[in-house]
């Protein structure tokens, strides 16, 4: 699992989504500077929000961790 294949599939999902890092932040209730920690690589991200983002995108844990490309 790399912080950078999640962080890249995080902003592809934000932008067909036309959300903001903060929305996201706000609707998975998470501060937005956590948020922003994890998205800048500076915090590792917990597994709890990786699922919270799939299930908010509707798509698989393993597509969130670059795993597949099959949402």
């Amino acid at each position: 699992m790399s912080q950078e294949n999640i962080i890249n599939r995080v902003n592809e999902l934000l932008a067909s989504s036309d959300l903001q890092q903060k929305q996201l932040a706000e609707s998975l209730h998470i501060k937005p500077q956590t948020f922003n920690g994890y998205m800048t690589g500076h915090r590792p991200f917990k597994l709890e929000v990786i699922i919270a983002i799939a299930d908010f995108f509707k798509v698989s844990v393993d597509y969130v961790l670059g795993r597949s490309d099959e949402r």
